[in-house]
């Protein structure tokens, strides 16, 4: 069985954490400025009183008017990791996606789009290594004009592009159909793909893909509910290494009628062969939002803390709180950072859509 390279693009500490926390900040900042590696002298100057960096933006070529998605990518030949950013258009609702190859030099690619992707809620991407030993990304998005979800596996090649397979929808029943945007994360200690929406009648259900069959392709399982989730948007995923190819998978999203923010956990291996073992759905203490929140582990190879994002309920303000081994923190804003849409989260890296009619992509990073 092939063994699943983890897709572990830049992590940083929390922002208690040591010194090296600042480097990788000062690092991300200046690949998502368009900075060159001497820029990363900065990382000598004193923590702000914030964890949060400045709007860095706006992501060249970019408009859209729903949330970004963010990923991992990397390319034949090369030993760096960089970040793959997608989106929907604001018109014709294409999924237009660009990649920076390098964490310590270059500049964002010319602006891509996946071939026949068409949809009218944001993308989900996440990066993986295909059974061809390749590096891959796995884009899902709801159709648009239809409530089917499809997917498209991408290799990438030495010449920096994406190579993307014909679009595939999700196994066709009544219950794998969604009006929300769908999520796809690719557990840590687990060779597979987890595909989240919002089902009918608002309940969060899930499959799971196996690579394979070709070589390029997916395997589903039947879909499940996760017990007592319901929402009226689309979820999140994001998981904790908790030791040695163990973790925390969770899956989060926006209560349907209080707005509250909530989530359900299952141990990673995960159990695919007897089906998945949810504990009971808990709340993110304090935590209220109209959109679907984002998440994601911030500590060095996928350990935590959780950085949970969202979007503040009736304001265009962006909120953030940690899931520590003392509990959850209090709710803060993100420093100027404003949207009217979904976040996205990715390791320390969040990117947001402005309120504004230009719907620009800025990001901000935290540690």
């Amino acid at each position: 069985m092939l063994r699943h390279p983890i897709p572990r693009l830049l992590s940083v500490a929390a922002a208690t954490g040591a010194a090296c926390a600042l480097s990788a900040t000062a690092m991300l900042a200046g690949m998502l400025a368009g900075t060159a590696a001497p820029a990363l002298a900065a990382a000598a100057a004193p923590a702000p009183a914030s964890p949060w960096s400045g709007p860095i933006g706006p992501l060249p070529r970019a408009f859209t008017n729903a949330a970004p998605a963010l990923a991992p990518v990397s390319f034949p030949g090369s030993a760096a990791r960089g970040l793959l950013v997608a989106w929907k258009g604001q018109v014709a609702g294409r999924v237009f996606y660009e990649t920076r190859p390098s964490l310590r030099a270059g500049r964002w690619s010319a602006r891509h789009s996946i071939p026949l992707a068409r949809t009218s809620r944001a993308p989900s991407v996440a990066a993986y290594t295909d059974p061809n030993g390749r590096h891959a990304e796995l884009a899902v998005w709801k159709g648009r004009g239809n409530r089917r979800i499809w997917y498209s596996q991408g290799e990438t090649r030495r010449d920096g592009t994406v190579s993307w397979t014909v679009p595939r929808s999700l196994p066709r029943s009544f219950a794998d159909r969604t009006g929300a945007a769908p999520a796809v994360f690719f557990p840590f200690d687990r060779y597979v793909a987890v595909v989240a929406w919002k089902g009918p009648r608002h309940h969060v259900r899930y499959a799971i893909g196996t690579p394979g069959r070709p070589a390029r392709g997916f395997r589903w399982s039947v879909s499940h509910r996760i017990p007592g989730a319901v929402t009226r948007t689309g979820p999140a995923i994001a998981e904790v290494q908790t030791g040695t190819a163990r973790g925390t998978l969770y899956v989060l999203w926006r209560g349907s009628r209080t707005g509250r923010i909530r989530f359900a956990t299952t141990p990673d291996p995960l159990t695919t062969a007897r089906g998945l073992s949810w504990t009971a759905p808990a709340a993110v203490p304090g935590a209220v939002t109209g959109a679907t929140p984002a998440a994601s582990a911030i500590g060095a190879h996928g350990r935590g803390p959780l950085l949970v994002t969202y979007k503040a309920p009736h304001s265009v303000h962006v909120r953030y709180q940690l899931s520590t081994t003392a509990g959850w923190t209090a709710p803060r804003r993100v420093p100027r950072d404003r949207t009217a849409v979904a976040p996205a989260l990715l390791g320390g890296i969040l990117a947001t859509t402005s309120p504004s009619a230009s719907g620009s992509i800025f990001f901000h990073i935290f540690g």
